[in-house]
């Protein structure tokens, strides 16, 4: 009987034995799966945090990348304009500035007002400019007078008549008439006096040409 007992008492230990190792290992393994899905879900949440941030980046990105596009577009449209103006104002200019090769109405009345009835040979072309304050054109007046030309120009620039001679003899001769007006007679030329005029060309004018 009592080796019975005895075999029955270390039947029972080696039961409980075996029966907690299972649990512990049980245990082990349950600590272990929940700290393999805590890593899990931590990798989620950053790979989540990852995303979010690599969003906003690209999309911050985006938003510089076309405001900077705006922005040079915004200075290209400047240059443009300030290309455009600078051109608007050289063709203004050269519409209004005399060439230094040229001289003004203004210039060619003097030479005609100190002449004392004798010979005007012209070296340069003359033109019309907003100073000279001559709309009906450079006076000729009381004088008996030749203009030799030369070929060169002389341009009412749409704004003057060219020549107003008045108790004369004049002689307007190988010059070459352009853009002269007048909102009356003689566009380019209005004598009340004896005028010839040979070898000339009248060109682009308002008006009648001659007026004699």
């Amino acid at each position: 009987m009592v080796k019975k007992k005895i075999v029955f008492l270390i039947s029972i230990i080696l039961l409980i034995s075996i029966s907690l190792t299972t649990i512990s290992a049980t245990d082990n393994i349950d600590d272990e799966e929940i700290q393999t899905l805590n890593n899990i879900n931590n990798l989620d949440l950053n790979n989540n945090e990852v995303q979010r941030l690599n969003s906003n980046s690209s999309s911050n990105n985006i938003k510089n990348f076309n405001s900077d596009n705006n922005d040079v577009q915004a200075l290209n449209n400047l240059n443009d304009i300030d290309s455009n103006n600078i051109q608007t104002l050289n063709n203004a200019d050269s519409n209004n500035v005399l060439k230094d090769s040229e001289g003004s109405f203004s210039d060619l009345q003097k030479l005609i007002d100190l002449n004392d009835d004798g010979t005007i040979n012209l070296d340069k072309d003359y033109t019309y400019s907003p100073n000279d304050n001559l709309p009906e054109g450079i006076v000729i007046d009381g004088k008996t007078l030749t203009i030799n030309g030369n070929g060169h120009t002389l341009n009412g620039l749409k704004l003057s008549r060219i020549f107003n001679i008045l108790n004369s003899n004049v002689r307007l001769n190988d010059l070459n008439f352009i853009n002269a007006y007048s909102e009356n007679e003689g566009g380019a030329i209005y004598s009340e006096a004896s005028t010839i005029i040979p070898h000339s060309l009248i060109t682009k004018e308002m008006m009648e040409d001659v007026f004699i």
